[in-house]
């Protein structure tokens, strides 16, 4: 799956066990928004869970790299926040839906602008 699905249908949603590729940019990029989720620099993905349980989050970043992920469960609280020093979690999320929010860092000079990123549930 790639996040440009996510942008042209609101009605779309990962499920368990489906693999979600991004295109990361920094707050400075520009991308179009038929690319984008959530607006430059944050990348939205919505997740539907059919039965609560625990479920394994992974964020795989390039090394150097400073983005963090937050799992937000289906009552609109935050149940999991990822980043280079805590990469996966497994947390109990009830069923619903929920989503998935990939924050870029202000800048990366050091970086490539944009960047590929696998994101896993």
């Amino acid at each position: 799956m790639h996040e440009r699905e996510f942008s042209k249908d609101i009605d779309f949603f990962a499920q368990p066990d489906q693999v979600v590729v991004l295109n990361l940019e920094t707050p400075n990029d520009s991308i179009s928004d038929d690319e984008d989720t959530g607006g430059i620099g944050d990348d939205l993905i919505r997740i539907r869970l059919k039965k609560a349980a625990g479920h394994e989050f992974k964020l795989n970043i390039p090394d150097g790299d400073l983005f963090t992920m937050t799992v937000t469960g289906p009552t609109g609280y935050v149940v999991a926040l990822l980043n280079k020093d805590n990469p996966s979690t497994t947390v109990g999320v009830n069923d619903g839906s929920c989503s998935v929010s990939v924050l870029s860092p202000i800048s990366r000079p050091k970086f490539p602008s944009t960047s590929a990123t696998i994101l896993s549930f």
